[in-house]
C-alpha cells in the first residue's frame, strides 16, 4: 500500500472517478461553440455534479 502513497495513485484514482462521473452526467463533449458559452456550460455541469455528489455523501455523527 505504500506504493500508492509514494506515486499519488489514490489522488489520481479519485480524479478519474470524478471525471467519469462528470462525463456520465454531461456527456463526452461540450455542445456550446463560443468560449463564453463553454465556460457557462462547464460551470453549470460542475455545480450539478457537486450537488449530486452532495446528496450521495453520508453525514457522519459521532456517538459517545
Amino acid at each position: 500500500m505504500n506504493w500508492q502513497k509514494d506515486t499519488g495513485y489514490n489522488l489520481r484514482a479519485r480524479a478519474e472517478a470524478h471525471i467519469g462521473g462528470f462525463k456520465a452526467v454531461i456527456g463526452d463533449s461540450l455542445r456550446s461553440r463560443t468560449p463564453v458559452s463553454r465556460d457557462t456550460e462547464i460551470a453549470v455541469a460542475a455545480n450539478a455534479l457537486n450537488k449530486m455528489l452532495g446528496f450521495a455523501r453520508p453525514e457522519s455523527v459521532r456517538i459517545a
